[in-house]
């Protein structure tokens, strides 16, 4: 039975303090965690590929993938790549609030004003990183929340 790192398992609270709206360098760990943690395996056995999906926007999946096996950073590093891809117009339709939040995201950063929406910005307020669980459809992959 695969069992994923306690660092990033959706139970509780999590033991990473992951704010995806900052780079991942400012990651900070719960007391009693290393920071070489991060660099451990994702799974209790060596896997190349892992497949992600957003649980509220299922469409939005994502692979993670390292030939020297997939590690927690990997993981938390694609996550953050994908909430800044930039939305379609369907995308950005879904969520009333998602123009509030993009405006405070950008405020200080025309550059980051014009690229647009961004996929964080339908996050809303739910922006730090709450674990991951295993998918209940069963495909063999698993849901991020925030």
């Amino acid at each position: 039975i695969l069992a994923l790192n306690p660092l990033l398992s959706y139970s509780g609270i999590p033991p990473i303090y992951f704010n995806v709206l900052q780079d991942v360098r400012y990651i900070r760990l719960r007391n009693g965690c290393s920071p070489s943690s991060l660099l451990e395996p994702v799974l209790n056995r060596p896997v190349t590929c892992l497949c992600i999906r957003f649980a509220h926007y299922p469409c939005w999946s994502i692979e993670v993938s390292n030939p020297r096996g997939v590690t927690v950073t990997d993981v938390l590093v694609r996550i953050r790549e994908a909430l800044y891809r930039g939305v379609s117009p369907q995308e950005a339709t879904v969520s009333s609030t998602a123009s509030e939040y993009f405006r405070a995201r950008t405020r200080a950063d025309p550059r980051e004003y014009a690229q647009g929406v961004k996929r964080v910005d339908l996050l809303g307020p739910n922006v730090f990183f709450a674990g991951l669980s295993p998918s209940l459809d069963g495909q063999n992959r698993w849901d991020v929340h925030f």
